[in-house]
């Protein structure tokens, strides 16, 4: 009996639950390819996919460019260029950037490398300072003006600029294959600073939420496949914001209370109909449910 309740629940689990994991995010298309991406590119990529070292996903589209879509933004901010250093003009190293519901963040790989020397904050971080990934980066603000360029850019770059992490959780705009390791990361990075963590997941995705009590929230889903960002909320010291969602999806609703409770009541009249299980024996279908998966 307990095999047979064990089955009824990776079932209903497939079939009910899982479309709902992750409402807050869709394809755009049913038909969406996970494995390669078309969007468009201006000049073919010099990297190939034999440059993708093992820790990283086989499936990044190495001449395919990521385009994000902005939904929020704050003030205008400062971006340290990496690859300048104290000696320059520090117009040059700190840069002012900005850009705003309609503008766009654009994302080409273009290989991995070391930490990048004048990441100082490498010391610190707990991404490896080997393969790590670079890119060529452009933002747009909404009317489409170019507003910063960066080529060639490391990931630790992004993610200082960006706050596209939570210090000292520096996970940019790609993670490594191997999610065990990454949420790992996360938890040590929660742990040792007393951050709220909480990490979601379905076949998909993987999300989490960071959270420093009045100074930063972070909210990142990547997808499972590539180890690609797909959506960032951030709010960090009062004056930061960004959202931006990969332009190939799009942003549904939160499960309400009354959506759950009506998949509940499907799931016990399909059980007490099609396998004549007494209320207990429902229980545990649905104690099964939501303590091995988190729902």
């Amino acid at each position: 009996m307990k095999n047979k309740i064990i089955i009824i629940a990776t079932i209903l689990l497939i079939g009910i639950f899982f479309p709902l994991a992750f409402l807050k995010i869709q394809p755009n298309s049913q038909n969406v390819d996970f494995n390669a991406f078309t969007a468009v590119k201006n000049s073919p990529n010099p990297h190939t996919q034999s440059s993708i070292p093992d820790e990283y996903s086989s499936k990044i589209n190495m001449s395919t460019e990521y385009i994000y879509n902005v939904i929020g933004f704050g003030v205008t901010y400062p971006w340290y260029n990496f690859d300048k250093n104290s000696t320059d003009n520090w117009q040059d190293v700190w840069q002012q950037w900005a850009t705003g519901p309609g503008g766009k963040v654009k994302v080409n790989f273009t290989g991995f490398y070391d930490r990048h020397v004048n990441d100082t904050w490498g010391f610190y971080n707990k991404f490896p300072n080997t393969n790590m990934p670079y890119m060529d980066i452009i933002i747009t603000k909404p009317r489409g003006s170019v507003n910063l360029t960066r080529n060639n850019c490391s990931n630790g770059e992004i993610y200082y600029n960006m706050y596209l992490g939570h210090y000292v959780f520096d996970s940019g705009i790609l993670i490594p294959k191997n999610l065990k390791y990454v949420k790992q990361l996360a938890i040590e990075t929660a742990t040792e600073n007393n951050y709220i963590l909480n990490i979601q997941e379905d076949f998909q995705f993987i999300q989490f939420n960071i959270k420093q009590t009045g100074i930063q929230s972070t909210e990142l889903i990547y997808s499972r496949i590539t180890g690609i960002l797909i959506y960032a909320k951030i709010n960090a010291f009062g004056t930061y914001y960004l959202e931006m969602l990969r332009g190939d999806y799009t942003l549904k609703p939160n499960v309400n209370t009354i959506e759950i409770l009506t998949s509940l009541k499907i799931i016990y009249d399909f059980l007490k109909t099609n396998y004549e299980l007494d209320d207990t024996q429902v229980l545990i279908v649905l104690l099964i449910l939501f303590e091995q998966y988190n729902l």
